[in-house]
């Protein structure tokens, strides 16, 4: 197989995997990234693993929700206003504005585009090496 090929296979590979871990962070964080914000009354926060805490707040069309979320960083106390996003087709569902999920599968994912990119760059480096 010539250098040439090898190329554009290893830097196909690396788009797919690019590609996948975007998909792969965005799925999770679906809510936190695209749902409409909102300042949130807190209504309960208990401390544990994980830390809970329940907010009361109004939708864009006016309807009160009260939901409690696992998904937050910090836990603010009782009649705090803080910044949720929740999902317009499920108020119920709320992540705290800062929440990001982690996501073991996007980390692998961007690896392995690190790896398949730098082999496209030594193949190609190579390459040109051999042709001089």
């Amino acid at each position: 197989m010539s250098a040439r090929v090898r190329i554009w296979l290893f830097l196909g590979l690396a788009f797919a995997l690019v590609v996948g871990a975007g998909v792969a962070y965005v799925q999770p964080n679906r809510v936190a990234l695209t749902g409409t914000p909102v300042v949130a009354e807190v209504v309960e926060s208990q401390q544990g693993d994980p830390s809970t805490m329940t907010v009361r707040f109004a939708t864009d069309d006016g309807q009160q929700v009260e939901s409690s979320t696992t998904k937050l960083y910090g836990l603010p106390p009782e009649g705090a206003a803080v910044l949720v996003r929740y999902d317009p087709d499920d108020p119920t569902t709320v992540v705290a504005e800062e929440y990001r999920e982690s996501s073991p599968l996007s980390t692998l994912l961007v690896i392995g585009f690190t790896a398949s990119f730098g082999a496209a760059v030594i193949t190609w480096r190579r390459s040109r090496a051999s042709r001089s």
